[in-house]
């Protein structure tokens, strides 16, 4: 199994006045260690918990690190920016869940354009 992975991810947290300041994150980073050939399964190691602050930078670099989890720490919000190096939205990505050691693949569709195969399909049906 191939998979999809960014050229490069970046997070950005802003610089934002006190009063208005969102919260921290915490960032979860796994390798996968099996060989990937069981479909729907995963088996992830941890290999680095960051505790992430406002205005804290980070870089995506595949392969490795890519395969992260965040999660808001506090009580007030957090803001996370995501600077893609590709167009993710057509690709075929995976979601990893560590507690059950699965892996299902998702499109985002996060795209200003169509992707290849439905510009296909809607030729095929113009046809």
């Amino acid at each position: 199994m191939k998979v999809a992975r960014p050229d490069l991810t970046e997070r950005c947290a802003g610089q934002y006045p006190p009063s208005t300041q969102p919260g921290n994150q915490k960032e979860t980073v796994y390798r996968r260690v099996d060989s990937g050939d069981a479909e729907g399964h995963a088996q992830l190691q941890i290999t680095e918990v960051r505790k992430l602050q406002p205005g804290d930078i980070y870089r995506l670099l595949p392969p490795d690190g890519d395969i992260h989890a965040v999660k808001t720490t506090s009580q007030s919000a957090s803001v996370s920016i995501h600077i893609l190096g590709n167009d993710t939205g057509c690709i075929l990505r995976h979601q990893f869940i560590p507690e059950s050691h699965s892996v299902k693949s998702f499109r985002s569709g996060y795209s200003n354009a169509p992707c290849k195969e439905e510009e296909e399909k809607e030729h095929a049906q113009v046809r």
